[in-house]
């Protein structure tokens, strides 16, 4: 699937290629030798290549405590990532040529934060990936069984190899010799989606024994996820001119963000060691198995499945919605999503259990209306459309459409706000049932469309 480049992207991509024009590139022939080497990967798709990553993070988070206050967490965090990689053919320009198939062997990530310490291992069911380069980092999914948020979070690896290749120097080089890396290459080590600097400058060190040791600091400062952050990347890079690859990457970030709309703020430093050999061969990697994946996938296969296990659910929703929280125990439980585009918020999402009835039967369409305008109290204006929707599984599915306001108030006194609230009553034939609430301005409904009924549809109620 290729992403569309934003204009901040298209802006500076310009500039990286006004400036090659010019001759304003650091890279020159005053560096070029008659041992001067590309810097660049062989481009061979039938090469395996082994690689093993260590991440090791520390530092702090920091989480909204009250209004004006935010309550700061110790964070330290360790991950390991062993997997065989084989390029795939390009998918287009610029980040899009970076793509790779990959098998892991294994992907884990311990972190402890406050003393509270939680584990997220890749499933077995998820091990192979395909990965795709984009302007914001590298787009991994499972063409095999649908990710989780949590293990798509899990597969965005600091120092990819494919984001690594990305910034290698375009031209010859010997020692001394400096380049300056295309800015949508920088945005994609760095992970930022909406960038306003973006800049890797790299230098050959060294050479000797047909190592090349290459150096490279940057910074990319931008918008992920809403929360204005600062990368700053420095380390270097260990190339084998003999293999034409990058047999090992030591890279430190600096990472700063501030809490957003549905992730923490953050200051941290993230170090990262990458090793890579080139191997025989690959049981699973197969030309066959290569061959079959798309240069552009299926929509099916970019969908994330939420497993709510506690409540014995699963449902499926696009990767712009966000997880922000999940209540599985005491009086008050909900999972509340978040739809994020561009930066800003577009929708919230609370699902919540109701109790169930008898097999066959589902809560009474006039008690959850009534229910439905309680909860509400003054932000309740009117009911706009009420309708049933088809399944074809024996569910009920029941659709409210309310208008209303909310009132925000604020030291210069309350503004009055339309909202609208789409209620969904969801009944399996076993009588179990789940209700949902998407809020949402009406000025923002068109780019939900229909995502809200989609999430809905996609319930799966498990045994």
């Amino acid at each position: 699937m290729r992403s569309q480049e934003s204009g901040s992207q298209a802006i500076t991509r310009r500039a990286a290629l006004g400036a090659v024009a010019s001759g304003m590139l650091i890279a020159g022939a005053t560096h070029l030798s008659a041992e001067s080497t590309r810097l660049q990967e062989a481009d061979d798709p039938q090469r395996i290549v082994r690689n093993t990553l260590t991440v090791k993070t520390t530092g702090s988070v920091f989480t909204s405590a009250t209004k004006d206050k935010s309550q700061k967490h110790q964070l330290a965090a360790t991950a390991q990532f062993v997997f065989q990689e084989r390029r795939l053919p390009s998918g287009g320009r610029d980040a899009l040529a970076f793509r790779a198939a990959r098998e892991f062997e294994s992907a884990s990530l311990n972190t402890s934060v406050s003393g509270r310490e939680t584990q997220s291992v890749l499933p077995t069911a998820n091990r192979l990936i395909v990965a795709n380069g984009t302007g914001a980092g590298v787009w991994s999914y499972c063409p095999t069984s649908l990710l989780t948020r949590e293990t798509m979070d899990l597969l965005e690896l600091p120092s990819d190899p494919l984001a690594l290749q990305a910034i290698l120097p375009a031209e010859a080089l010997d020692v001394g010799g400096k380049w300056a890396a295309p800015g949508w290459s920088a945005q994609m080590l760095g992970t930022v989606e909406a960038v306003q600097k973006a800049e890797i400058n790299g230098e050959v060190v060294s050479r000797a024994a047909g190592q090349a040791i290459l150096k490279i600091e940057g910074r990319i400062l931008g918008q992920r996820y809403g929360s204005n952050t600062d990368v700053r990347i420095a380390g270097q890079i260990t190339f084998d001119e003999s293999a034409r690859l990058i047999s090992a990457a030591v890279l430190t970030y600096t990472v700063k963000a501030n809490i957003g709309t549905v992730s923490p703020g953050i200051d941290a430093q993230v170090e990262a060691t990458l090793i890579r050999q080139v191997e025989k061969s690959s049981a699973t990697l197969t030309d066959k198995w290569v061959e079959s994946i798309p240069i552009s996938p299926p929509e099916s296969v970019s969908m994330l499945a939420l497993d709510a296990l506690p409540w014995k659910i699963q449902l499926l929703h696009d990767r712009s919605w966000h997880l922000f929280q999940s209540v599985f125990e005491g009086p008050a439980q909900v999972v509340i999503l978040r739809l994020m585009e561009n930066g800003g918020l577009i929708c919230q999402c609370n699902v919540a259990q109701i109790p169930a009835a008898p097999p066959g039967q589902h809560a009474p369409i006039e008690q959850f209306e009534a229910d439905i305008e309680r909860s509400l109290g003054k932000r309740f204006k009117a009911i706009q459309t009420r309708n049933k929707l088809p399944t074809d599984d024996g569910r009920l599915v029941y659709r409210v459409v309310v208008d209303g306001q909310n009132t925000l108030v604020s030291d210069k006194g309350s503004v009055e706000v339309p909202m609208e609230w789409h209620y969904f009553l969801c009944a399996a034939p076993s009588g179990r049932q789940l209700s949902f609430v998407f809020a949402i301005e009406p000025k923002l409904a068109e780019q939900l469309g229909d995502r809200d009924v989609e999430m809905v549809r996609s319930v799966r109620f498990l045994r």
